[in-house]
């Protein structure tokens, strides 16, 4: 059952087996299937060895970089159960282990609160400062937000005093917490407008919720005076007590400091995050377990160790799965990723974790979700500015699979980074998209695939935003239309090289660059473009899948609830290295040439033989077949430009 702990033997691929049979070779003797069992036991509780499974096999994986290695994968579940747990086998650089699979790794220290752990952030934050230009020296202190909570100048242990200190330009070095909210009915402490006053004086410790009282002992174990927590920096509504006089301040309060929430981040020491916390009572303290397993036996004297395995993929943390907080990872310099086992450090310049003698496997394996944005008073190379188109693509996926209390937040939430980046970008922001990568940016699609996306309308009044119309919470041309996941599948050549000629289409009436009020220029949810327009129907977009292209409509069901004879208007967004896109458009206004987007067309023109024994030369298939009737009617059909309105 344990394959004497053999690469060869082992195999690559997972092989269910039951308890039972691994618990009946320990007891044989197997000192080997003895290791595991007690690892099995350490770790589940196995009340039916007859209906728990394990897997024990050699995995291969890639990182960032594209290199393959293998290494150790064992897992235990019960039968039936869609999830169990990873467990880690590995061995230390200075323990006896006669088995090469198992990895050397570095132990845990006993929590993340440990001193062990203090003196991991110090170490980590020490080589930032001295190393790492990028990620700013922090010689001069930024001006502090708003408000923020004073921890008082004493260490935690002396000293528990904590109040609410408006700054009024005040410098100073503090921490920001990035956390979820989860129940507002378990957060009874906050900043209302008439807890205000008080907490000006005092906010009572014990009062905290868990992850504040954490961050408080972090960020003063630290020597960090300054704490920033948006519940109490920034005036909350209380629905019970408030008067409208005391909404009207808390709204004002609000609108001021959502506004503020890019400097915050961007100017902070560092970022603490609750990452695996789904509210305020979770806490950032954990303590791991882990298991020494020594003993001497045919293969020689063996000290091992098992833990669970540590989480690396920061897109299954709890609190990356919470909309506004991808803001707060990508501004802030530096954040501190608290795990239920381990800390993560991410900053401009390098990320590490405390498990892993390096992080190339371990954290390199989710490059998209350890990035950070670039320091813009060092960046003026104008060839870094493809990087930031390519960052805002893989931003926007990854915001994509986040969920919002609110969808008139969808690009609220994201506004920070915005804001961030049209300093890097220096052009025009619109719903999503941007001016100078314009052609580019309307390619994103859904995929039915990941999820039933979906496109929201305005139900009501209050729900309206900024790029509303009558019908639309956002236009159908930004990505922000649509509930679900998002993706951009042009090859990175074409965004790295795309000459004008490429782009098929162009913005007319564009509103002026940052313009504080899009309506005194024209509606903010139109977008009008000129371009090549193909005439088809919803019915023939199945048989353009079909015949060798892809169409990827905006939303789930869609060939179904659009009668197969609707005509549909297919605009040529982009052609480059036999690679094309169109944009697929339903007229709703036919007087005023006004259309809805409702997906994407593509076609990649392959080489390609008619039969594989024929004599003939590989041609494209363009020219066996002809284009796609959605890119040319027929080969004598004369395009003709024409302008659209989207919205």
């Amino acid at each position: 059952m344990c394959y004497n702990f053999e690469q060869d033997s082992l195999g690559t691929r997972p092989m269910p087996q039951r308890c039972s049979g691994l618990f009946r070779s320990a007891n044989n003797g197997c000192y080997r299937c003895q290791i595991l069992q007690r690892v099995i036991e350490s770790f589940c509780r196995v009340e039916n060895q007859y209906e728990t499974e394990f897997a024990f096999f050699v995995k291969c994986e890639r990182n960032g970089e594209d290199e393959l290695r293998k290494c150790l994968e064992f897992k235990v579940w019960d039968v039936g159960k869609p999830h169990g747990i990873g467990i880690e086998l590995y061995r230390t650089a200075d323990g006896p282990c006669p088995w090469g699979l198992l990895e050397v790794k570095l132990n845990l220290p006993k929590g993340t609160a440990s001193p062990a752990s203090y003196s991991w952030v110090q170490d980590q934050m020490k080589r930032c400062l001295d190393q790492h230009p990028q990620c700013g020296t922090y010689s001069d202190f930024p001006i502090l937000p708003t408000r923020v909570l004073d921890l008082g100048s004493h260490t935690a242990s002396a000293n528990n005093s904590i109040r609410v200190l408006e700054t009024n330009g005040l410098r100073g070095k503090y921490c920001a917490l990035s956390h979820c909210w989860g129940n507002p009915e378990l957060m009874p402490t906050k900043l209302t407008a008439h807890t205000l006053k008080e907490y000006q004086d005092n906010i009572p410790y014990d009062s905290l919720p868990r992850t504040f009282r954490d961050a408080v002992t972090f960020a003063k174990t630290m020597g960090i005076r300054y704490l920033w927590i948006d519940s109490l920096c920034i005036i909350q509504r209380d629905n019970k007590k408030d008067a409208p006089d005391d909404q009207e301040l808390a709204d004002k309060d609000w609108t001021r400091e959502s506004g503020m929430m890019c400097s915050v981040f961007e100017n902070s020491y560092l970022t603490l995050a609750a990452a695996s916390s789904h509210g305020c009572t979770g806490g950032l303290f954990f303590s791991p377990k882990t298991v020494k397993i020594r003993g001497t036996n045919t293969d020689g004297p063996y000290q091992i160790y098992a833990r669970e395995r540590p989480n690396h993929n920061a897109g299954e943390f709890p609190l990356l799965k919470r909309g506004w907080v991808m803001q707060e990872s990508l501004l802030a310099p530096r954040t501190l990723f608290f795990g239920e086992s381990e800390l993560i450090w991410l900053c401009r310049g390098h990320r590490a974790c405390q498990c892993s003698t390096s992080a190339k496997w371990a954290l390199a394996q989710f490059p998209e979700w350890y990035i950070k944005l670039p320091n813009v008073n060092q960046l003026n190379d104008c060839s870094v500015h493809l990087t930031y188109i390519k960052m805002w693509y893989k931003i926007v996926e990854n915001y994509s699979t986040t969920s919002l209390t609110h969808q008139t937040d969808k690009l609220t939430a994201i506004d920070g980074i915005v804001q961030y980046m049209r300093r890097l970008r220096n052009c025009d922001y619109r719903a999503g998209l941007w001016s100078d990568s314009l052609a580019l940016d309307l390619l994103w699609h859904t995929v039915i695939q990941n999820g039933r996306p979906s496109r929201r309308t305005q139900r009501n009044l209050s729900e309206e935003t900024p790029w509303s119309s009558d019908k639309w919470l956002f236009p159908t041309w930004s990505w922000a239309s649509i509930h679900g996941e998002i993706y951009w599948s042009t090859d990175e050549d074409i965004i790295e090289n795309c000459p004008v000629e490429a782009i098929l289409v162009n913005v007319i009436e564009e509103c002026p660059a940052n313009a504080e009020d899009y309506s005194s220029a024209c509606p903010a949810y139109e977008l009008k473009l000129c371009g090549v327009v193909v005439p088809s129907s919803v019915g023939a977009l199945q048989e353009f899948r079909e015949a060798g292209g892809v169409y990827y409509p905006d939303w789930d069901d869609q060939l179904n609830h659009l009668a197969p004879d609707t005509k549909v208007a297919c605009l040529r967004i982009l052609g480059k290295d036999h690679e094309y896109y169109s944009l697929v458009l339903l007229r709703v206004d036919e007087d005023k040439s006004i259309y809805e987007r409702i997906g994407l067309l593509y076609f990649k023109d392959v080489l390609y033989k008619w039969h594989p024994n024929s004599d003939i030369e590989w041609q494209r298939k363009s020219e066996i077949k002809g284009f796609p009737s959605w890119w040319e009617v027929s080969k004598s059909w004369e395009p003709e430009e024409v302008t659209v309105t989207l919205t």
